[in-house]
């Protein structure tokens, strides 16, 4: 009747079971108090993200823009200073040096 509601403690306590199982062998006495740490610790994540949310994805965007803003910004002098080295690269390789 309540299977919605086991559901998600299954999910959580197979995931904390998954992470356990890493350090810790299931024969292990305390196998069980680890894996109901690590699945508190995904909950924890789980929520901290949802609560967060809005705020990463505003910071990502402006990492995003300051990205771009500073890939457009790219002064002529080191534009051609690219190209001659794409050039220099692609003439060793012709030679057979890199």
């Amino acid at each position: 009747m309540l299977d919605w509601l086991t559901w998600p403690a299954d999910q959580l306590l197979r995931i904390g079971g998954v992470v356990a199982g890493w350090f810790f062998s299931k024969d292990a006495t305390s196998f069980t108090v680890v894996q109901m740490m690590f699945a508190t610790l995904v909950l924890a994540a789980f929520v901290a993200l949802l609560v967060f949310w809005q705020r990463l994805v505003e910071y990502c965007r402006s990492l995003w823009k300051t990205a771009a803003a500073v890939a457009t910004t790219i002064s002529p002098c080191h534009t051609r200073l690219i190209e001659l080295t794409v050039i220099v690269k692609m003439n060793f390789r012709a030679i057979g040096c890199g």
